[in-house]
């Protein structure tokens, strides 16, 4: 099966842009305006990416065929016991007895996991959940559970509302096992730009290869993609890192690389990088098989108590807050543009939207400093808005019109929050300058839908 591995990616966000952009801020390099420069939230990241563009080509890979198997998740029926492939719908039925199953919960197979990790309670135990993993391994998972290279710290994203609140629940035991295998390859160099690069191949490895890494027709989306539990899943051997390694090996990693992320969402970008630094601090450091010993990057991700640092305690993940002082134009690059994003947009306060457009395949967002008014009453910014400007076809022309207006003033009166001045008005304006009655949303998710779509 040829699987192709989509959507995005640590190393993917990474990517140089087609779009010439003379001054930007790229949500992954708040230190820099200007691009050039490799920066990042997070120091630890910044200097993995600057060394990893100076590694030179990889040699000596094994050309082994990678052996790709698809996983599924297995529901049993309450009334009659027929087990059968979890689907995500919206109604699932039983296909012996027709009886609908209410609700699928994923929290009991999660704690009966941990608790057969632990020891307290037998495999038989552990399979006798609701729904269960179509895969092997939990014994061998079990008997290397101990070893440091297997990630159990907390999880901060959606996901963990469903009981996968830790990273190694995230995995098929047969997907962690490969990657630690590659962690450990990845210590036999001695090279820090080589060990960099392999780093970035292992972090979208772990974002191909996971419970949460769909499959349909032959595509196999990141582990970010969706919210929810997916259908199917893919488990590459080892030699898929080579594979997903592909664009990052042939995207030549230069010091102009500019971001085009599909959420502005800072409390996201922190949680989801906190995730990939757990794996990355794993192939960056040495291991004794009880716990993780300094090598790489060490002054980024452990405090040393003593000069050879042999005695040392771990660093907390560190995530800068964005910084826009001295810029006074900003323009983002969004893969797609989103409520949480527009959240952001509105939360900065010294910024007014300029323009929202499309650039290539990209929305390009300007930003620039200063407000052109003071105090304004939403409700006649409404009505000035809707006034002042010609009707439009294009949703996107109408959504920039009303998110300037409103981003114009100091201070507006009228509203309690950016949620409600988001979802009650800035929307309402932009809906009130669409010239169309052939299609006309109602709810926020349309519109971005629509913008999105076209």
């Amino acid at each position: 099966m040829n699987m192709r591995f989509i959507n995005y990616s640590f190393a993917y966000w990474r990517r140089k842009n087609k779009v010439t952009m003379v001054r930007g801020v790229d949500p992954f390099s708040f230190s820099s305006e200007v691009q050039g420069i490799i920066s990042d939230p997070s120091p630890f990241f910044t200097k993995l990416l600057i060394n990893a563009s100076r590694a030179k080509e990889i040699r000596n890979v094994k050309e082994n065929p990678v052996v790709t198997r698809l996983g599924r998740w297995l529901v049993t029926c309450p009334y009659c016991g027929e087990r059968f492939p979890y689907n995500k719908v919206s109604v699932l039925r039983c296909p012996k007895c027709n009886n609908v199953i209410e609700k699928v919960n994923f929290k009991e197979w999660n704690k009966r996991l941990d608790s057969f990790l632990n020891g307290e309670i037998s495999e038989e135990e552990l399979y006798s959940s609701q729904v269960v993993p179509e895969t092997e391994g939990y014994r061998e998972l079990r008997d290397n559970f101990l070893d440091p290279d297997i990630p159990k710290e907390p999880v901060k994203l959606p996901i963990a509302s469903y009981g996968f609140d830790r990273i190694y629940k995230l995995y098929s035991p047969r997907q962690l096992l490969n990657a630690v295998k590659i962690i450990k390859e990845i210590r036999k160099s001695d090279d820090v730009n080589m060990v960099s690069l392999c780093t970035l191949s292992l972090l979208d490895y772990v974002t191909y290869n996971s419970l949460f890494s769909q499959v349909k027709d032959d595509k196999v989306y990141s582990i970010f993609t969706y919210k929810s539990i997916p259908d199917s899943w893919v488990e590459t051997s080892v030699e898929g890192c080579y594979v997903v390694s592909k664009p990052v090996l042939k995207e030549e990693l230069s010091n102009v690389i500019v971001t085009h992320p599909y959420t502005l969402s800072m409390s996201h970008y922190s949680a989801l990088e906190e995730f990939y630094y757990h794996w990355a601090k794993r192939a960056v450091s040495y291991s004794d098989g009880y716990s993780l010993i300094p090598r790489f990057y060490k002054d980024l991700i452990y405090d040393c108590h003593d000069e050879q640092c042999t005695s040392f305690t771990e660093k907390p993940f560190t995530f800068n807050p964005p910084s826009y002082e001295g810029v006074n134009d900003a323009i983002f690059f969004l893969d797609k543009l989103d409520y949480d994003s527009l959240i952001y947009i509105l939360s900065l306060k010294d910024f007014r939207v300029m323009s929202v457009e499309r650039d290539s395949s990209l929305f390009k967002i300007h930003l620039r400093r200063g407000k052109q008014f003071g105090i304004g009453e939403v409700h006649e910014i409404h009505s000035r808005t809707v006034k002042e400007n010609e009707r439009t076809k294009r949703f996107i022309k109408a959504l920039s019109i009303s998110l300037n207006a409103y981003t114009s003033y100091e201070k507006i009166i009228g509203v309690k929050d950016l949620n409600e001045l988001l979802r009650k008005y800035v929307f309402s304006t932009a809906l009130s300058l669409i010239d169309t009655e052939k299609y006309k949303p109602e709810k926020i998710s349309d519109i971005i839908y629509v913008i999105n779509k076209h």
